[in-house]
């Protein structure tokens, strides 16, 4: 679990934008161009091919992107496979859950993992919650053990390995975990990460609450796009969205209401 860094390490606060010519602008990316320093034009893949093709290439620094879903269509397992796909590739990347604890995304990447490894059905997923729960109650088994007793979460916890220490997973809180906090996590973490993952975005804690939903919800987007520009990786966020924005080719800040 991630710990609170020192409030003196967070960001400033960006500087006012000033207006420049195109001349100018122009000037500033061959500069960067030429130095090696516009990282923040090559789209970060997902590792999903037809996703990614939508996407221009993959994930943008800058942009802040919503997933939304139906309640249990998948929407954390998805975006937890982009965080371990975009790990694997060498980039440091944080996944943010106020859905499950830490643990629990562990379960989920090695299930993961041993669903890649295999063409059928996967009952040694259950078999390891089982002997992982045999463990918690008394036979005191460690977890590498625990997993060498199936040849295919063997094989899954030596993939898990290749990347897990680039992908840091926080248990997030809806009481405590606010955006100072997240950016916190982001500025702590010595491997200049490339993407946050946060599930989900009205579930980040806002002190003093709001008056109302709408108002909690347009502070939650607006600072998760300014981290974006600030870091300048790219945030997907997950948002619980009414049935009109599912339905829609875009989701909007009026999309986005409720908890639930």
């Amino acid at each position: 679990m991630l710990q609170a860094a020192d409030k003196r390490t967070a960001r400033q606060p960006r500087p006012r934008p000033k207006p420049q010519t195109v001349t100018e602008a122009f000037e500033r990316l061959d500069d960067a161009l030429q130095s090696g320093g516009a990282a923040e034009l090559i789209p970060i893949p997902t590792g999903f091919e037809p996703l990614d093709r939508v996407l221009g290439g993959g994930l943008r620094p800058g942009e802040l992107m919503l997933v939304g879903g139906i309640p249990g269509v998948g929407k954390t397992i998805a975006t937890l496979q982009w965080a371990r796909n975009i790990a694997s590739q060498g980039k440091t990347t944080i996944f943010a859950c106020y859905e499950h604890e830490e643990v629990d995304l562990l379960v989920r990447l090695l299930a993961l993992e041993m669903g890649e490894l295999s063409d059928t059905g996967n009952p040694e997923v259950e078999r390891l919650r089982a002997r992982i729960q045999e463990a918690a109650n008394g036979t005191r088994q460690g977890l590498a053990k625990v997993l060498d007793t199936e040849a295919l979460s063997r094989r899954a916890h030596e993939r898990l390995e290749r990347y897990s220490d680039r992908l840091w997973l926080l248990a997030a809180s809806g009481a405590h975990t606010g955006l100072t906090q997240l950016e916190e996590a982001l500025a702590q973490r010595k491997g200049a990460p490339a993407v946050l993952f946060v599930d989900y975005l009205q579930k980040v804690a806002v002190r003093p609450e709001p008056p109302d939903e709408a108002e909690k919800v347009t502070t939650i987007a607006e600072g998760l796009k300014e981290l974006a520009l600030a870091y300048k990786i790219p945030i997907v966020c997950v948002v619980a969205a009414d049935l009109e924005g599912l339905k829609a080719r875009r989701l909007r800040l009026h999309h986005l209401r409720g908890s639930s």
